[in-house]
């Protein structure tokens, strides 16, 4: 999620690059911006925090028979981490952890909630002090259950898109920008992401938001790319994609001939020419600095 709030204004007026943002001195010239879901519209890593100290405070209130609530945490986020690949969720979900663009058919049988819940009833089990006098009366199950609601729940509320990042996308649209989402993970898990962003926009706003989990393709695939290039009815010089991860979002967007714009407010470094994006911004609101708004998109078709 943007870092640095934008300060109101009316129109974006005319700019022009700064070193410190871009990497070259051109404004990149597109019709459509497509986003990143995970951490780049919204602060997933800032939503798992908030909800991980949840659990904890909650069990830490409700079950002292954990003397260390954050082991149960803990349990859970391997759990997750290592169920990846069968739920095939977006690196940037899950703490960073590595995605697969393989589904097992026996994770397709069940929803990504219901493998969640399984998860935190093994975390729980796994936790119980086995020399614990209330073993035998407690219902992991019952635990489980609440560990999943409140970590659920919490995590919800914090799929927010923040409102100087929503001004700037209605400012793009109004600016005749074509706009999309193209995210990796499963549709049940992502959509309620999308619908929470959609809730603080106006209708309409995205003309595609493509979830890799429909397809069973995931970025960096190109393919998922010309998905999104389709439903735009965009070419790839005229698209860019605006992302966090240099994996993902800017390894496939470079193959798929799009225009990349790596989203890196916490200035990491990444030396792979393949990961190398066309210029680099540290908020949402950097996107100014780069891209030639006074270009009016539909001259550029």
């Amino acid at each position: 999620m943007s870092g640095n709030p934008v300060a109101p204004h009316d129109s974006f007026g005319s700019f022009s690059p700064v070193s410190s943002v871009g990497n070259s001195g051109a404004l990149l010239r597109v019709s459509a911006i497509v986003f990143d879901l995970d951490n780049t519209l919204i602060d997933t890593v800032g939503a798992d925090k908030c909800a991980f100290e949840r659990v904890h405070s909650t069990l830490h209130s409700n079950y002292p028979v954990f003397p260390h609530p954050s082991h149960v945490t803990d349990t859970f986020k391997m759990l997750l981490s290592s169920g990846a690949e069968l739920m095939s969720v977006d690196c940037d979900d899950i703490d960073n952890s590595a995605s697969s663009t393989s589904t097992s058919s026996s994770a397709k049988q069940k929803s990504c909630h219901e493998m969640r819940f399984e998860m935190w009833c093994e975390a729980v089990e796994r936790n119980i002090p086995p020399d614990s006098n209330a073993k035998k009366s407690l219902d992991p199950s019952r635990i489980a259950a609440l560990c999943n609601s409140v970590w659920s729940k919490t995590r919800a509320a914090g799929f927010n898109i923040a409102p100087q990042d929503a001004i700037l996308l209605e400012r793009l649209k109004q600016r005749g920008f074509k706009l999309a989402i193209l995210t990796n993970g499963p549709k049940d898990v992502q959509q309620i992401k999308v619908n929470s962003v959609l809730d603080h926009l106006s209708p309409g706003i995205f003309d595609c938001v493509v979830i890799s989990g429909e397809y069973s393709i995931h970025k960096p695939d190109p393919r998922i790319f010309e998905t999104v290039t389709q439903q735009l009815n965009t070419t790839p010089s005229q698209t860019a994609i605006v992302g966090d991860s240099p994996d993902t979002d800017i390894l496939g967007g470079n193959f798929a001939g799009w225009k990349t714009i790596w989203f890196n407010p916490d200035k990491r470094v990444c030396d792979s020419l393949s990961r190398k994006p066309h210029v680099e911004i540290q908020s949402l609101s950097d996107l100014a600095l780069v891209i030639d708004l006074n270009h009016a998109p539909q001259k550029a078709l």
